[in-house]
């Protein structure tokens, strides 16, 4: 299981997933990277077959100048990477009953243009069908995918679009840390985040992610202070209702 997220802020873009792969067969699961650079304003995350991942990975990497130059993105993707899906399919030998057999890849690209043009977002599908998601300012790519479409809409009230880069961080952060503590299995392992602005591309560092949970846990804390509050909790004692405004001195009879 994988959930790579894109999340749009005003000034870039953040991408952020989980890091655990998993071979069901074997009973075994270890840590991969699932988000790369793409060009240098633009990263992109995956979820699928491992081989398939790395053979759209290298046709990527080979067509990055294209890609870079690219008046229409999402076509120029779908010609980069549907010849190396389309190889992985035709190796494959289908059995009845088995379709898991399938080794199917989805992909998600996001980006920030510097000159002008905002942020963007894309998925290509397994089907090489093409999604934008610039309006929405959020998506989310994985079989848990749904876990961190969830944690986004609870967290939509603090308009991450309307907010610079490092409120988006802290978003992603809180939103890929709950969907890895809620999912079964098949999600885990270190969150990994990367940023796009208009200085370019930048992967989160592990001593930034721990600054980052920290500030997190903060977060969380002043979120239950202030329930407490507002919800009068045991042991604290409700703010006492404001005075009402002192009275004028009364008005002297016959005038008005």
């Amino acid at each position: 299981m994988t959930i790579v997220i894109a999340l749009s802020c005003s000034d870039g873009v953040v991408m952020a997933s989980d890091s655990q792969a998993a071979e069901t067969h074997a009973a075994v699961r270890y840590d991969v990277p699932k988000v790369f650079e793409l060009t240098g304003h633009a990263v992109w995350g995956r979820s699928g077959d491992s081989q398939t991942i790395r053979d759209v990975h290298d046709a990527l990497q080979q067509a990055r100048g294209r890609i870079e130059a690219s008046a229409n993105l999402a076509q120029d993707l779908v010609d980069t990477i549907r010849p190396a899906l389309e190889q992985r399919y035709r190796n494959v030998i289908q059995l009845e009953g088995n379709a898991d057999a399938i080794p199917w890849t989805d992909s998600l690209a996001c980006g920030y243009d510097p000159s002008g043009g905002g942020s963007w977002t894309v998925e290509v599908d397994r089907t090489c069908d093409t999604t934008h998601y610039e309006d929405r300012g959020f998506h989310a790519i994985g079989v848990a995918a749904g876990l961190a479409t969830l944690g986004n809409a609870l967290l939509a009230h603090f308009r991450p679009a309307e907010k610079p880069l490092m409120h988006g961080q802290l978003l992603a952060y809180r939103v890929m840390d709950t969907a890895v503590q809620t999912s079964g299995f098949g999600v885990g392992g270190p969150i990994q985040i990367w940023c796009v602005d208009a200085a370019g591309v930048r992967q989160v560092d592990s001593d930034e992610l721990l600054v980052m949970r920290g500030l997190v846990g903060t977060w969380q804390e002043d979120e239950r202070t202030l329930l407490d509050r507002i919800a009068g909790a045991p042991g604290l004692e409700p703010e006492p209702a404001p005075l009402p405004p002192p009275a004028g001195p009364p008005e002297a009879p016959g005038h008005r």
